[in-house]
């Protein structure tokens, strides 16, 4: 009896360290059981760019985005030079330069500014929406679904649902910069 493996085309975004860590944990049962999927595809999107050792060779350079090297009090400071970020920042904000270095350090702000602040940035190579659209265009390459459907097996015959793709974002509503991003992205 053989059995059939239905796949959708599935980018998996994870934001934060912890929902980075699931994704480590669920990349690593589902490649444990199906082997690399050409169709599922992983984006670990963080503002920290210290990583576990042992999740490390679970993600590509593609693989992970790190909004780093960010100072939001300096682009509080100076509004002018971020048009994108000044269109939508409130005219008469309490927030000033110096509050990002309070209490817990507004991580939730320094994410979503950062996300705004570094989308389409190059400098230091491929930008954020460079590698989330560098994923997704991949699920729906006929080679890669070609590439799936062959990796069947005598027990296992793998199948591709054509013309979707799904996205999950996974994100802890807890948490810091993570949750910051999630309404954006989703967005």
């Amino acid at each position: 009896m053989r059995t059939e493996i239905h796949f959708e085309p599935t980018l998996y975004i994870f934001l934060g360290t912890s929902p980075g860590h699931i994704g480590w944990r669920t990349r690593q049962l589902l490649e444990q059981v199906y082997g690399e999927v050409p169709v599922l595809r992983w984006l670990w999107v963080d503002a920290d760019s210290t990583i576990d050792p042992a999740v490390a060779p679970w993600f590509s350079a593609m693989e992970r985005a790190e909004l780093v090297g960010f100072n939001g009090d300096e682009v509080l400071a100076n509004l002018n030079a971020y048009p994108p970020l000044k269109a939508w920042w409130p005219r008469e904000s309490r927030l000033k330069p110096g509050f990002m270095q309070r209490g817990a350090k507004q991580i939730r702000l320094q994410g979503r500014l950062a996300l705004f602040r570094m989308f389409n940035d190059r400098t230091a190579g491929p930008a954020f929406i460079d590698k989330m659209r560098g994923a997704a265009d991949a699920l729906q390459q006929i080679q890669n679904i070609d590439e799936t459907e062959r990796l069947s097996t005598d027990g296992m015959r793998y199948l591709v649902e054509r013309g979707s793709v799904r996205v999950v974002i996974v994100f802890s509503t807890c948490g810091g910069a993570g949750s910051a991003l999630a309404f954006d992205l989703a967005y």
